[in-house]
């Protein structure tokens, strides 16, 4: 038992120096999601902040930083990226935690963008009908 105590001891000083809540974010909707990173130690570190969103900043010894994230796909669907929250100490050591983040895009044509999808087709079908005349003509000709 004393061996594991002491085990737990010599390797309690490397433990992370980042608290961060939640384990998961869920986006879907249009919300926003809220991350919080809490300093532990009595030291500060750099945060670097990477995946679907970036941010760099120093948290002093005890502080806590709040990550409003608010994200939104392109085109319609369900999406799933990730949140790696990287503390990056002097000596070039980094500590990185990842928050898989799932989040949802929607799409809702104006008025506008239907005239124009409906004036491309109109105009691919005319241009079909004369290249289907021309050959027609031309075929005629040859005969």
């Amino acid at each position: 038992m004393i061996k594991w105590v002491l085990f737990f001891i010599l390797f309690f000083p490397f433990v992370s120096a980042i608290a961060v809540t939640p384990t998961n974010l869920d986006l879907t909707g249009g919300s926003e999601g809220k991350v919080y990173i809490y300093n532990t130690l009595e030291t500060e570190v750099n945060i670097q902040v990477d995946g679907a969103y970036r941010e760099n900043f120093t948290l002093a010894p005890e502080e806590k930083k709040i990550l409003a994230i608010y994200l939104q796909g392109e085109r319609p669907g369900t999406y799933e990226g990730k949140l790696i929250i990287k503390e990056i100490y002097e000596n070039g050591f980094i500590n990185a935690i990842e928050i898989p983040i799932e989040y949802s895009g929607s799409f809702s044509p104006t008025k506008k963008e239907m005239s124009y999808t409906f004036l491309s087709g109109g105009v691919l079908v005319m241009v079909m009908l004369i290249l289907v005349l021309y050959i027609w003509k031309r075929r005629k000709k040859v005969k």
